[in-house]
């Protein structure tokens, strides 16, 4: 084998491996058995005509020179074009009663909360009894669940009652409707209430993973102070928001006396003609945990 020939080979295999290089970036890997094909064609090319060969892996030295240039000019683009995910800020979306637990209130509180979006969402019903006295019950459909024996059915059943009639009913809300549905009968105050809260917060703290619990803390503030002047201004209907100025009472801010006032001038539509919204939540701090 003379030098010339030596030197035709040494250029196919450099042409193949030029051609292989450039089609893996080009591709970024993929294509392989393509790749390696179209390596092995190239290289035959130039070892079968020679001056070919050296015109093809001029041109390829010089088109994979220009190709890295670019990826190295757009590295940075390629570099944030990642998977993230969200973490902190504000979590939006909770009711009064997880609001509440939000700021720690006392179960009492966080019940009267919770008690009073299920009667709003027509899910119980209350009646009064001897001596001051509260009794709350499940309404319409929702008292044939107690026929289910099965704890999972029961839920389900419930579930598909709430959807029924178009209303979200929380995991939390239902252990609370059950309680009161094996408590048929007694008057608040009467029986423990604990497996309910214990099943709101752990849910409040599932809703706030990878959320900042002060600004969420804050923007609550500033969403009640906002309502709270809207009601007053009469921009909106002080029956949608019973729970947010509850709240605002309980956690005793500089709006409170705003909503003092405007639960006294509140009476929703499951109280009788005459009650008072003020009187029937004083009760149910009394007599309630």
């Amino acid at each position: 084998m003379n030098a010339d020939d030596l030197l035709n080979i040494i250029v196919s295999i450099l042409v193949g491996l030029i051609a292989w290089w450039g089609g893996f970036r080009l591709f970024r890997g993929t294509g392989k058995k393509i790749r390696l094909l179209f390596s092995a064609i190239v290289a035959g090319v130039a070892l079968f005509f020679p001056s070919a060969g050296r015109i093809m892996g001029f041109v390829g030295l010089l088109s994979i020179g220009v190709l890295e240039i670019w990826q190295i000019n757009n590295k940075k683009t390629f570099s944030y074009s990642q998977l993230t995910f969200e973490g902190g800020g504000i979590r939006n979306g909770l009711l009064p009663v997880e609001v509440g637990s939000l700021f720690s209130l006392t179960p009492s509180n966080l019940f009267v909360l919770g008690l009073i979006e299920l009667i709003q969402k027509g899910f119980v019903s209350w009646k009064y009894v001897g001596e001051g006295g509260l009794i709350v019950s499940l309404v319409g459909d929702f008292r044939k669940s107690r026929e289910i024996l099965n704890p999972k059915s029961r839920r389900e059943y419930r579930q598909e009652i709430a959807y029924q009639k178009k209303r979200l009913l929380t995991p939390a809300e239902d252990v609370l409707r059950e309680i009161f549905e094996q408590n048929d009968g007694k008057s608040l105050g009467e029986y423990s209430i604990h497996p309910w809260i214990d099943v709101l917060n752990r849910s409040v703290v599932t809703k706030l993973t990878g959320y900042d619990r002060v600004e969420t803390q804050g923007y609550y503030k500033k969403f009640i102070a906002h309502r709270l002047k809207g009601i007053e201004s009469g921009y909106f209907n002080p029956q949608d928001y019973l729970g947010w100025m509850i709240l605002s009472r309980y956690l005793g801010d500089k709006n409170d006396q705003i909503a003092l006032q405007l639960l006294n001038k509140t009476r929703p539509a499951w109280l009788q003609e005459g009650e008072n919204f003020s009187d029937w939540f004083n009760l149910v701090n009394t007599v309630s945990w």
